[in-house]
């Protein structure tokens, strides 16, 4: 490869670690956005790492689909644009 060539490496993420986020930082977002519709609503466990697990699929999708657009526009680095045509045109979401 010529010097100065950029080279994209991509991390694995260990199966029995799939979730990205804090778990306890996430469940306080989920009570959060809760409380907007209803006071005093509790979520099992289980239904946090669904909606978590959900939520990380979404946005790893996103993001890959995102770093395509950004690629077909010979850039590195993604911007909002590549964001919103990643939205758009990439997945039914």
């Amino acid at each position: 490869m010529p010097p100065g060539a950029v080279v994209m490496q991509h991390h694995k993420i260990p199966k029995d670690n799939w979730i990205i986020n804090p778990k306890a930082l996430f469940q306080r977002l989920i009570c959060k956005l809760a409380k907007i519709y209803k006071a005093n609503l509790r979520f099992p466990y289980t239904t946090i790492l669904a909606l978590q697990g959900a939520v990380e699929a979404y946005l790893v999708g996103l993001f890959g689909d995102t770093n395509l657009c950004a690629n077909h526009g010979n850039r590195v680095t993604i911007v909002v644009k590549d964001i919103q045509l990643a939205r758009r045109t990439c997945r039914k979401r």
